[in-house]
């Protein structure tokens, strides 16, 4: 009950009306006072040192957040006379987008309060389980420009280079609540100048390197394995990618195929391959499933290098072995409850009256409110026209 008698405030008269409207769930008031900048101070306090965004970052009014962020608000503010910060706020009430957004401002993860508890810990006491996930498989890009320095006398050269990869690499690694290898990897292919499939080798070895310090994690008692294992499973996929693409290259070394014609086969083949159907039989009835998707997700989880040990890992093989290819769960959903907790528990095709009915993609599973459905059957949907092409080779098939 300590960390809700926190928060409770008396609102002086010397403390700014922010709080006031914050207590009172004023929240368009509270919204419109800032925007006006009536605030004393972006980081003003209450009586216990909570600044306006612990408090709303703990009340979960992430438009409020995103306000006081953009207008300069210290997402890491120690004024709080318990210590806790925005991220301890949020985590503890287990408001998940304000979690992600503090995190993409530069939360800081390790920082500890006066009883000595990380936010994740913090949130893992209250059984914040989503928010626990989401934090500690968070990843800055300080953690990857790590990698662009040499750190023994045995290494030539840093293992990722500076700039552009870093850039692209964090961008894809971050953007990670749903780990469809079909969205990875178109990821990938939309990346900057292709930079991340140009330094593919480069990025296997500083994804190797970053997993295993994951698992190590100096810093705390315990291996970080949702971080380990996220890692990994990104390194799987560009093995898979930088594999496929060397068996093209020897198709092709014959033709005058181009190093841009070379990588736009490349992505039609492995996106082709993930999306395509065999038919299955299960429980008696007849259907098409993504069989070597599900095989290929299988496979990425029995190559981790720490599955003895990994209580995360052990948890994923001990589901998907009670579930037959073509059942409940399948892989990537096994994948994504792991390394997200319960979000992909929810249902997002919400019938509710005035609600915007959430669509899934046919192709890379995400979940997107803008997503188009075929006009001609009415019953898949797409985020865009780049995953409708991947799976028109498959789709037309059941239109006809």
């Amino acid at each position: 009950m300590a960390r809700i008698n926190c928060l409770k405030m008396e609102t002086p008269k010397k403390v700014d009306e922010i709080f006031v409207l914050l207590k009172e769930s004023r929240v368009e008031e509270a919204f419109n006072y800032i925007k006006s900048d009536k605030l004393t101070k972006i980081d003003c306090v209450d009586d216990h040192g909570t600044t306006p965004l612990q408090y709303a970052a703990f009340r979960g009014h992430e438009d409020i957040c995103r306000l006081l962020i953009s207008k300069g608000a210290d997402v890491n503010a120690k004024t709080q006379d318990q210590g806790y910060s925005a991220l301890m706020f949020a985590a503890i009430a287990n408001k998940v987008n304000i979690v992600s957004l503090l995190l993409d401002n530069n939360a800081d993860t390790e920082y500890t309060n006066v009883i000595g508890r990380t936010a994740a810990q913090m949130a893992s006491f209250v059984n914040s389980n989503e928010s626990v996930n989401i934090i500690n498989s968070y990843i800055s890009k300080e953690s990857l420009e790590y990698y662009t320095e040499c750190h023994s006398i045995d290494e030539k050269e840093p293992k990722l280079p500076r700039g552009e990869c870093v850039d692209e690499l964090h961008k894809l690694l971050i953007n990670s609540s749903n780990y469809s290898p079909c969205r990875i990897i178109k990821c990938i292919k939309l990346s900057k100048n292709n930079t991340l499939m140009n330094n593919a080798e480069k990025i296997i070895r500083t994804l190797n390197a970053f997993s295993i310090k994951a698992w190590k994690n100096d810093s705390q008692d315990c291996p970080n394995d949702i971080l380990s294992f996220k890692l990994h499973y990104y390194k799987y996929l560009f093995e898979y990618l930088l594999g496929q693409k060397s068996r093209l290259n020897k198709k092709l070394e014959s033709s005058d195929a181009s190093s841009d014609e070379i990588s736009q086969k490349l992505f039609e083949l492995c996106l082709k391959q993930l999306v395509s159907e065999e038919e299955i039989s299960l429980d008696g009835e007849k259907f098409k499933h993504r069989v070597f998707e599900e095989k290929f997700l299988r496979e990425s989880i029995r190559q981790h290098p720490y599955k003895e040990q990994s209580a995360l890992t052990k948890q994923m093989v001990t589901i998907l072995a009670k579930a037959p290819i073509g059942g409940y769960p399948s892989a990537l959903h096994v994948i994504n409850s792991c390394l997200n907790g319960q979000r992909f528990n929810e249902f997002f095709d919400s019938s509710e009256k005035g609600e915007k009915k959430i669509l899934e993609c046919a192709t890379c599973y995400s979940k997107n409110a803008n997503a188009k459905i075929c006009t001609h059957c009415k019953k898949v949907a797409y985020c865009d026209q780049f995953c409708q092409k991947v799976h028109w080779s498959i789709h037309k098939e059941i239109k006809a």
